[in-house]
């Protein structure tokens, strides 16, 4: 049952995430209005997102399960070193950065 509602939320999240942040570096550079307050690092901040939910997305379609990503998180609670899909593995790495760089930007400001 919580495998089931994991998968399915985070089927959710990959797809809804892809989309979401294409479609609003795509608005962002075609609306006039926003065109002009938007930065480059601002691109960068979506891209960077696209990249995490576009190999999370490749990452499930490779294993529907996502069987491979709770083996991994498993591997880094135990400190047990495991062998994940290079894509898996891209898509924890891009995520892991990504807490790195967030506090740094300014899209997340309230």
């Amino acid at each position: 049952m919580l495998a089931q509602f994991i998968n399915l939320t985070g089927i959710a999240a990959f797809v809804l995430g892809t989309f979401g942040s294409l479609l609003l570096a795509v608005k962002r550079a075609t609306v006039s209005g926003l065109k002009i307050y938007s930065s480059p690092v601002d691109y960068f901040n979506l891209f960077f997102l696209f990249a995490i939910f576009a190999t999370g997305l490749f990452s499930w379609i490779i294993n529907p399960s996502l069987s491979d990503s709770r083996m991994f998180i498993n591997g880094v609670i135990t400190f047990k070193p495991v062998s994940v899909p290079l894509i898996t593995a891209l898509n924890f790495i891009l995520f892991e950065l990504f807490l790195i760089y967030m506090p740094f930007t300014n899209c997340f400001i309230i």
